[in-house]
């Protein structure tokens, strides 16, 4: 349960003890205070049997099945398994190579009422909340100041790259094949070893037709930007 889900569901308990709490001992007949405390019971049930059926029908992801991609655990965000960037980390290895870089990249103002366009050729797009950098028409095609958190995340997957629950390859040739976004990138302080344990893991798949496993062999991306024959980039 989410922290919005259980805000709603203290908010909704917190109203109706109010309200049953001036019907009890406010006004009213004694038949309108048996039915608003059947009615508040009610509503009480039906919240704890929406959120019971949930828990009983999520299935853990697997490298074979992933129920719901938007679950995402939070130890899962805030870990850095198999070469991710951790939750809200802004060190320059989290930084995106690929923010406001290539052909197609376009940057636009997010500043209320303003319509500017920044040239690229002559300036750089700001960093500091107040323009996105986007290389497309479609939300996936917006380019992130950082690297994904999210990346080996959906479907509640957990905090290690297990065989069950292995992650993709941070390299950057398999970028476009798994797009899954890039691991932090590789640098003087960050030399990718994954510290490879048999059994333990991190295990990475091996593509993404395939669902065979092998152990990953590089936990971080190169920092150069990559990209396709359309000028997207990687």
């Amino acid at each position: 349960m989410g922290w919005s889900e259980q805000g709603l569901s203290f908010l909704l308990l917190v109203l109706s003890a109010g309200i049953c709490s001036h019907i009890t001992y406010g006004t009213g007949t004694k038949k309108a205070r048996e039915l608003f405390a059947f009615l508040v019971l009610g509503i009480v049930i039906c919240i704890q049997m929406f959120y019971l059926v949930h828990a009983v029908t999520y299935v853990p992801a697997t490298r074979f099945f992933v129920w719901k991609n938007a679950i995402h655990r939070d130890d899962c965000i805030a870990s850095s398994k198999g070469g991710k960037r951790s939750a809200n980390n802004t060190a320059y290895e989290d930084m995106n190579p690929c923010f406001c870089h290539g052909a197609n990249a376009q940057c636009h103002t997010t500043i209320k009422y303003s319509t500017k366009v920044y040239d690229l050729n002559i300036e750089k797009c700001p960093t500091d909340g107040t323009a996105k950098c986007v290389q497309g028409l479609r939300h996936e095609d917006r380019i992130h100041r950082w690297v994904p958190s999210l990346r080996d995340c959906r479907g509640g997957q957990l905090t290690r790259c297990t065989k069950d629950q292995p992650c993709t390859p941070c390299e950057r040739s398999s970028l476009p094949l798994f797009k899954q976004g890039r691991c932090k990138s590789c640098s003087s302080i960050n030399n990718g070893d994954c510290r490879f344990v048999p059994d333990v893991g991190p295990y990475c798949l091996v593509s993404p037709t395939s669902k065979e496993i092998e152990p990953c062999r590089q936990c971080c991306t190169e920092p150069e930007p990559l990209f396709d024959s359309t000028g997207f980039c990687w």
